[in-house]
């Protein structure tokens, strides 16, 4: 369902008398090729990312070539990987009979980042805010990102390195200014600098910047089956607001209030983190509970308040914290005591 719902925002994107756009001309949907090479996901990367405010362009680009005789398995995982995460794919595209536990993973990966998805489309929609950049357009001015083009920022808060290189088992990204997480490990890295990170076979390399909550969606299988679902709230510790978008699973319509959108702030304040959300729209989602699971701590917290009342019961383990809600409109969680005030 989030899925459609994704496709529904994107149509209705498609379709506004006014596109953000850039120098070029209606393409025709390419055919699917039954060659490719290494040097061909390097080039689809690039022209997806010249490309990534014309709408019909970007279904070009994100064609899954076809397949034929020997092919490079590797490859075409790396392909996917390169696009799984654009809104505009289409998993329909890919070649049913060459599913495995890497492809799989890729896939997964899409649908639990799909909540996330769906607010880089509605704010694109809304507000013409980019959906993908690449970085030298992110920090134009900054000599170190120039020339950048095979990395890229999704929305405003993740950034997706895709392995380009066969054989790589890690690649090299550089990371804007401010502070990120790695998605895989949690690991927080300075920005302003390249990294190595480690991207076996079955990791697509993102970074998270750090003061971002992220909404992921754990298990698709409850919305055809009506049970209770919940929604996880992943805290990256650092100052940030993140805008997410949700809306009526039968259908977009805004003029009877089937949407809403919500405004989350992350900062730290005399040694605890407050997490506040405000909610605008009408729209009352489908899942009854939120799990936040908060990373990067470095000790388990004295105390945690839920809109100013204890939380009832948390889990600490291995710098991670997590606890559940069924809404909140502030959190805190309190790291150390402030020192007396005389």
């Amino acid at each position: 369902m989030a899925n459609e719902r994704v496709k529904r925002l994107l149509g209705r994107l498609k379709n506004q008398d006014k596109q953000p756009t850039v120098d070029s001309h209606p393409t025709q949907r390419a055919r699917p090729r039954s060659e490719f090479s290494w040097n061909d996901l390097k080039l689809n990367l690039k022209m997806l990312l010249v490309k990534s405010n014309v709408l019909e362009a970007l279904y070009e680009e994100l064609l899954i070539p076809s397949l034929s005789g020997q092919f490079d398995a590797e490859l075409y995982v790396r392909w996917l990987q390169s696009v799984c995460l654009v809104p505009f794919f289409d998993e329909s595209t890919v070649t049913k009979q060459l599913i495995d536990s890497n492809i799989y993973a890729t896939l997964q990966l899409r649908q639990q980042l799909m909540p996330y998805l769906m607010a880089v489309v509605a704010l694109s929609r809304d507000y013409k805010w980019p959906m993908l950049k690449s970085l030298d357009k992110v920090e134009s001015d900054n000599p170190k990102a120039k020339g950048i083009d095979d990395c890229y920022l999704l929305g405003s808060a993740l950034l997706v390195a895709p392995v380009i290189v066969p054989t790589a088992m890690q690649r090299y990204v550089y990371l804007p200014a401010g502070q990120w997480y790695n998605y895989a490990s949690n690991r927080l890295s300075d920005g302003g600098q390249y990294i190595a990170a480690d991207a076996p076979l079955e990791v697509l390399p993102i970074f998270i910047k750090a003061g971002t909550i992220l909404p992921l969606q754990q298990d698709s299988s409850s919305e055809s089956d009506g049970t209770k679902q919940t929604l996880l709230y992943r805290v990256y510790p650092g100052s940030q607001e993140t805008v997410l978008y949700e809306d009526d699973s039968e259908g977009f319509d805004k003029e009877r209030g089937e949407y809403r959108w919500i405004y989350i702030t992350c900062g730290w304040e005399e040694g605890k983190l407050v997490i506040n959300r405000r909610i605008a729209g009408q729209y009352v989602p489908a899942y009854t509970s939120i799990r936040i699971e908060i990373v990067g701590l470095e000790h388990e917290p004295l105390r945690i308040q839920i809109d100013r009342r204890p939380a009832p019961l948390w889990f600490f383990d291995a710098g991670i914290l997590e606890f559940t809600t069924e809404t909140f409109q502030i959190i805190e969680v309190v790291m150390t005591e402030p020192p007396d005030q005389w």
